[in-house]
């Protein structure tokens, strides 16, 4: 089995092949086999994009999808919706608080 920070590594370059996905604006998490995808996309078809990406990953096992979509005028304005976080409490918290803010 892979290592969290390997599956991390082939999540973000399966992101990165894929190219109905900005993997800028996403950030990626791993443990024990389930992936967090948070940050944001351009649309909903990014984010079923970014989900099937990541599946497609030998080794996970589960996928918690917390993308937000956004509109790219808003992105580029605004940044990434959900700055890179240490754990995936933490990832969960920030979701949360961008989406209150919004």
């Amino acid at each position: 089995m892979a290592t969290n920070g390997e599956l991390e590594s082939d999540v973000r370059e399966e992101l990165a092949w894929d190219p109905r996905v900005d993997a800028r604006e996403i950030v990626v998490g791993a443990d024990h086999g389930r992936i967090t995808l948070s940050g944001s996309v351009s649309s909903e078809a990014a984010r079923a994009a970014a989900a099937a990406a990541a599946a497609r990953v030998l080794g996970v096992r589960s996928i918690e999808n917390h993308l937000l979509v956004m509109d790219p005028f808003e992105q580029q304005q605004h940044g990434p919706r959900v700055p890179p976080a240490t754990s995936d409490k933490r990832r969960v918290t920030d979701v949360l608080r961008y989406a209150a803010s919004a």
